[in-house]
């Protein structure tokens, strides 16, 4: 924990709300997706085989609706301390981390070799990746302001 950082945390309660409700429903086409999954597993040469189609169109649209509503409609998390971008992953033009552990606000994070960063303090992996983040933002990369207990 940073007790040096800015305490902001309720002046970005109302963004990581958005950004939590906004995550919970853009799970969904990702299920419906998973829906789809068995009409992509018909043989070629069966009688349904025009179901595979509508399977992979299905599967395929469920992904990009996923993809492009998360760029578009998720909140943008910038620290209302310092006003910098704080997920340095998502999005065009990402950057890198800032010298603060966004999991425990302590400073020192240092280069993970290819993967990525490393915080000296909590000893967390700070990746970006297809996968999203391996960490939630609890405090600012740049400043080390407490933005929020439970992570986002």
């Amino acid at each position: 924990m940073n007790p040096d950082g800015p305490d902001s945390r309720e002046a970005f309660r109302s963004t990581a709300e958005e950004y939590r409700r906004i995550s919970r429903i853009l799970r969904w086409p990702g299920y419906a997706a998973i829906l789809f999954w068995p009409l992509l597993l018909i043989p070629k040469t069966s009688e349904y085989a025009s179901y595979r189609v509508v399977g992979i169109a299905g599967f395929i649209g469920c992904i990009l609706i996923s993809i492009i509503a998360s760029l578009v409609w998720l909140p943008k998390l910038e620290c209302p301390s310092c006003r910098e971008k704080m997920d340095p992953g998502r999005g065009l033009g990402g950057g890198g981390l800032g010298p603060y552990c966004p999991e425990c606000g302590a400073g020192g994070t240092i280069e993970d070799g290819f993967f990525g960063q490393k915080c000296t303090a909590c000893g967390k992996a700070l990746r970006n990746g297809r996968g999203g983040r391996s960490y939630k933002i609890r405090y600012c990369t740049r400043c080390g302001a407490h933005v929020d207990d439970e992570g986002v």
